[in-house]
């Protein structure tokens, strides 16, 4: 955690790079823009952000009578908890009631993106879980909030774009197993089933497929599968791993039989 010099609170017109501090927060809005607080409510400005660093595990273990010490279950990374701490003047009461008005709509979504200026590939996706009380009778005051992030993770903003032919070795760090954004496959050659590895989970399609023919799967909150354009999870064999399927560094992704492939993913990082 570090604590920032502080600078003119007066509207910012990105003439001075120094005024923003490091760790300001940015908003990532629907349309995909972002914008950093202190843009967007003036005397407003990040002082410290903390909840970024070493995130331990929660280890799960239980007592055996007669042993020492505990017998180890399982151990998973919590929730991240990050906690921004920030400044904010006004000039009077209107003025402070309107700016916290401001800031309440701006972090109103249940769950929104956001990133910070000295981390701007990733995001982080959380929830507004608590805020302090700023001190009574103030027109300046220092506060914080707190954002609860279900998933520890952050993620790429703009996914890495992979083009290859039949299988692909992943050297990149993926440290951790990814969720693809999407895997576009065109076709060489007519067959009735098509394949998708990764050495220990697969995804296969059944159906009458020709060459030329363009498939395309999509994860996450809006998974789909389509044939030329046209929605079909009709083809998707039930066994198969689809709502799991992950990736990361070490592992080949395999098409079969022979196609073009076109692989976008975010990775994830702590």
């Amino acid at each position: 955690m570090k604590q920032y010099e502080f600078h003119d609170l007066d509207v910012n017109t990105r003439g001075d790079p120094s005024w923003l501090p490091p760790e300001a927060m940015y908003i990532r809005h629907s349309n995909g823009t972002a914008q950093p607080i202190e843009d967007l409510i003036d005397g407003y400005q990040t002082l410290t952000v903390t909840g970024r660093e070493l995130l331990p595990y929660t280890v799960n273990s239980v007592e055996v009578s007669g042993m020492d010490g505990k017998v180890f279950r399982e151990a998973n990374y919590p929730s991240r908890e990050i906690v921004v701490k920030y400044q904010l003047l006004s000039k009077d009461e209107i003025e402070f009631r309107a700016k916290f008005e401001r800031l309440n709509y701006l972090l109103k979504n249940k769950e929104f993106n956001f990133f910070f200026y000295d981390d701007p590939l990733f995001e982080y996706q959380g929830t507004v879980s608590a805020g302090d009380t700023p001190d009574a009778g103030k027109l300046n005051v220092v506060s914080s909030f707190t954002i609860t992030c279900s998933s520890p993770f952050k993620r790429l903003i703009h996914p890495t774009v992979y083009n290859f032919t039949d299988s692909f070795l992943f050297t990149e760090p993926i440290y951790w197993a990814t969720e693809p954004d999407s895997i576009e496959i065109t076709m060489k050659q007519a067959t009735t089933n098509i394949v998708i590895s990764n050495g220990t989970q697969t995804i296969k399609v059944v159906g009458s497929f020709e060459a030329g023919d363009k498939l395309l799967f999509t994860f996450g909150d809006n998974p789909d599968i389509q044939l030329n354009g046209q929605s079909n999870w009709g083809m998707l064999d039930l066994l198969s791993d689809y709502e799991n399927f992950t990736l990361e560094r070490g592992e080949t992704l395999n098409v079969s039989p022979p196609s073009s492939v076109i692989l976008k993913i975010r990775r994830k990082s702590l």
